[in-house]
């Protein structure tokens, strides 16, 4: 399952349309991606986005921490509203596209680690699965697109 959440570089993209920078991203520009695509999922009223109570990354893995009170429900109605098997797939949307931005991102990420506060986990992600579901997701838009002029 995929969350419609733009690249995280278009508002850079459009600003200046500059190439990615030649180094690795760096862990806060990770945690800046993340961050602001889970803001902008809470502001279109996505209660699990809302429901993030931190994130951050060192050393290329990410933990995203979620609090469900924060959002006025309980555990248990947070489950029941989860459509993600597991939510490293939510936070890791920023990160699972396979242009530039998605590539470029994944070259310093290890993980992504999803917990609640009481440190239940809620789903990992190596890179090697971000870089799969990327994959999927470009594979499924060509199929899509298949004999419709662009």
């Amino acid at each position: 399952m995929f969350v419609n959440c733009p690249s995280p570089l278009d508002l850079n993209r459009k600003r200046a349309m500059s190439n990615l920078p030649n180094t690795p991203p760096t862990d806060a520009e990770i945690t800046a991606a993340a961050l602001n695509c889970m803001a902008e999922r809470a502001s279109g009223g996505v209660r699990i986005a809302q429901a993030i109570k931190n994130i951050s990354c060192k050393d290329g893995v990410v933990t995203a921490i979620f609090d469900p009170a924060k959002t006025g429900i309980t555990v248990e109605l947070f489950h029941d509203i989860n459509k993600f098997g597991n939510l490293a797939q939510f936070v890791g949307t920023p990160f699972a596209f396979n242009d530039d931005d998605g590539k470029w991102f994944r070259q310093s990420l290890v993980r992504i680690d999803t917990a609640l506060s009481d440190g239940s986990s809620l789903g990992t992600l190596t890179t090697a699965e971000l870089h799969k579901m990327a994959e999927s997701r470009s594979a499924r838009n060509s199929a899509a697109n298949d004999g419709h002029p662009q």
